[in-house]
């Protein structure tokens, strides 16, 4: 049988881990998210400006 002091480290150390991935994974997420917003702005079409010539 553990000690119950193990066992909450334990645990904290597993909630640690977990809200670290979490964090983690959603800032990726976002970044990701945000990336393509941008690419998709890049790539509109613009008017076209009058030939000069």
């Amino acid at each position: 049988m553990l000690n119950i002091n193990k066992m909450v480290k334990r645990r904290q150390v597993a909630l640690l881990i977990a809200l670290v991935l979490g964090v983690g994974v959603g800032g990726g997420v976002s970044w990701y998210v945000s990336n393509l917003n941008m690419k998709k702005m890049q790539h509109r079409k613009r008017p076209k400006s009058p030939h000069r010539t």
